[in-house]
């Protein structure tokens, strides 16, 4: 598998929103935001927008905290 790139944090919150992943905002202070979907750990995603988010952030967020296989990750992309 090719490696993980890097993302705008905006990008990377739209992939956990959108399917098949379904995350929303629980709630929000600042940039932190606590982020709740059906049958997945919840996440804290503390980036502010614009912010990049490096390769191996992208892919422990998607991997180790979420729990989806480099396969799964790489679809969600």
């Amino acid at each position: 598998m090719d490696d993980f790139p890097s993302l705008k944090a905006q990008q990377l919150l739209r992939i956990l929103i959108r399917k098949p992943l379904g995350y929303r905002v629980a709630r929000q202070k600042g940039s932190h935001r606590w982020l709740e979907a059906d049958g997945r750990p919840p996440i804290n995603f503390a980036w502010h927008d614009g912010a990049t988010v490096p390769p191996g952030a992208v892919r422990a967020l998607l991997m180790a905290k979420i729990g989806l296989t480099e396969e799964e990750a790489h679809d969600c992309l």
